[in-house]
């Protein structure tokens, strides 16, 4: 199916993942985004936020280590 929808030129999201078994399964699909409790717990708002934020600036730090 995603690739069904990456040639509509739509993104996929997959929702629900709770271990690394189900990460390593959707990321060889294809999918673009991952999401579920193996990546955090139901936030509020404000902590969601600070989490995106957080996880924002890990990957710039990253980004900025790379060659």
């Amino acid at each position: 199916m995603s690739t069904v929808f990456h040639e509509m030129g739509l993104q996929v999201l997959a929702e629900g993942v709770e271990n690394a078994q189900q990460e390593a399964f959707v990321k060889s699909c294809g999918i673009d985004y991952i999401q579920g409790f193996y990546f955090t717990k139901p936030l509020p708002e404000e902590e969601a936020f600070a989490f995106i934020r957080n996880a924002q600036a890990k990957q710039e730090m990253i980004r900025g280590i790379q060659p």
